[in-house]
């Protein structure tokens, strides 16, 4: 019997919908790229469709145990004013579930990047 450790947190059907919800927030800040392109009304657009969307794939992920890293990276390429137009959160987001479902480079790459999950960090223990 295999450990829990190699097991994927994301099953395939919740993988499709997170990458589909991606893949709306993502069509919804391009098509506000160009309306504020045109009528200068696409920030505001953008602001709350950025909010809503990181702290959605933020909670989702903490939920899932999962460390944040590629998503707080997502949201941070978000901010910047063109590159927004990119399908950055979904290419976060399909990295986030490919390093789940490969622990071996998910553990070497946690080697690499400074944040871990919060979540344990938080509830572990401190020894006296």
């Amino acid at each position: 019997m295999e450990n829990d450790a190699s097991q994927p947190k994301i099953d395939g059907m919740e993988a499709f919908f997170m990458i589909a919800l991606c893949l709306v927030f993502d069509a919804v800040d391009f098509a506000a790229t160009f309306l504020d392109w045109f009528f200068g009304v696409g920030e505001i657009i953008k602001f709350f469709n950025n909010i809503i969307a990181s702290t959605t794939m933020f909670l989702w992920v903490m939920m899932k145990d999962i460390s944040p890293t590629w998503n707080l990276a997502g949201g941070g390429l978000e901010l910047i004013p063109v590159v927004n137009a990119l399908p950055i959160r979904t290419a976060t987001m399909a990295i986030t579930i490919w390093l789940d479902r490969h622990p071996r480079v998910a553990e070497a790459a946690a080697h690499i990047t400074p944040i871990k999950n919060p979540k344990r960090i938080l509830s572990a223990k401190k020894k006296i």
